[in-house]
């Protein structure tokens, strides 16, 4: 976090002084996003279509994505609490997420 008072400086800093990417990469969880992920155009992606469509339309998307994130968990890693399963955590995460997505932006 930066004080408001020290925006203004921050922001006229080349790139070489101070970066922001670091900042951004943690922000947006490029690292955990899928291996081989591309960091420019992903956060590019990101800033542009989250800033600009998801935020406008949150109240419109919300009720899907729930939706879509409760009935793929449920069958990933089951309502039954007695009966445990082993799972890649990974590929169940993208199992949960890849349609969630596609529900959403489709």
């Amino acid at each position: 976090m930066l004080p408001p008072e020290h925006i203004k400086w921050f922001s006229t800093q080349s790139d070489s002084t101070l970066s922001s990417t670091e900042i951004r990469k943690e922000r947006h969880a490029v690292r955990y996003l899928h291996i081989g992920v591309e960091f420019d155009a992903t956060v590019f992606f990101l800033e542009r279509f989250i800033g600009e469509s998801l935020a406008k339309n949150l109240d419109k998307l919300q009720r899907p994505m729930v939706e879509e994130i409760r009935e793929n968990t449920d069958k990933i890693f089951g309502v039954d609490e007695d009966e445990w399963k082993t799972l890649n955590v990974y590929n169940s995460m993208q199992d949960i997420i890849l349609p969630t997505m596609s529900r959403v932006f489709f």
